[in-house]
């Protein structure tokens, strides 16, 4: 999260012990990445391994940031 530089409550890590939200997005393969806005509607779906630390993935998470602050 120090990465993106997005103060929270903007951004979320979530431990998904009891699955349920692995059943609410689908979960069929493991590593999956999930982007869910602060309305909690599915706004990006990864099935496997992605660099997040690319300046593509920084500049990316950046634009969403800048778009749920306003």
């Amino acid at each position: 999260m120090k990465l993106f530089k997005v103060p929270r409550p903007g951004f979320e890590v979530v431990w998904d012990k009891d699955k349920k939200i692995a059943e609410m997005y689908g979960v069929g393969k493991l590593p999956e990445s999930f982007i869910v806005g602060a309305d909690r509607r599915l706004v990006r779906k990864v099935i496997g391994i992605e660099d997040w630390a690319t300046p593509q993935a920084v500049s990316y998470f950046g634009g969403l940031a800048e778009m749920g602050s306003r």
